[in-house]
């Protein structure tokens, strides 16, 4: 599997999430987790779905269904997203059921909307450099929502 392309603007702002207004983020728990931490956590996971769960392929396996509760610009997402398919072959219709698992099962929920937006794009340009146009699938999108986890409106 080819090696992501990076989206500039996408880390330029992860960059300056990490030291813009550090009270606002406080207040709305905003915390910015390093790529190598994030990867570390997402092999961990998988690893122990197919060590402790016998769930075979760990992530990829149909029975898995992610939820990053505060997904901010999709780092744990999109890092699942490349551990899901560095597993697949070259076979074209593996892949594809792959990636219907990931827009499937794998989802997102954050609270500001440039982060939710980043996410969004972020995960899209990935899919569309796997050779998965989005656009052109039938209700077919990324399962990231713009909500408040943090609220309780019972």
């Amino acid at each position: 599997m080819p090696v992501p392309k990076k989206i500039h603007i996408i880390y330029f702002y992860e960059d300056f999430l990490k030291e813009y207004d550090m009270q606002s983020k406080v207040n709305r728990g905003v915390y910015y987790t390093p790529p190598a931490v994030v990867k570390f956590i997402i092999e961990a996971v998988s690893q122990i779905l197919q060590d402790d769960f016998n769930l075979p392929g760990g992530l990829a396996n149909q029975q898995v269904k992610l939820l990053d509760f505060a997904c901010g610009t999709g780092g744990f997402l999109f890092e699942a997203y490349t551990k899901v398919l560095a597993g697949s072959l070259a076979n074209s219709l593996q892949q594809n059921e792959l990636i219907n698992h990931l827009l499937n099962n794998f989802y997102g929920f954050e609270i500001m909307i440039a982060s939710y937006i980043i996410s969004h794009l972020k995960l899209s340009q990935f899919l569309k450099e796997q050779g998965y146009n989005i656009a052109s699938k039938n209700n077919k999108r990324i399962e990231v929502y713009l909500t408040n986890t943090l609220e309780n409106n019972q």
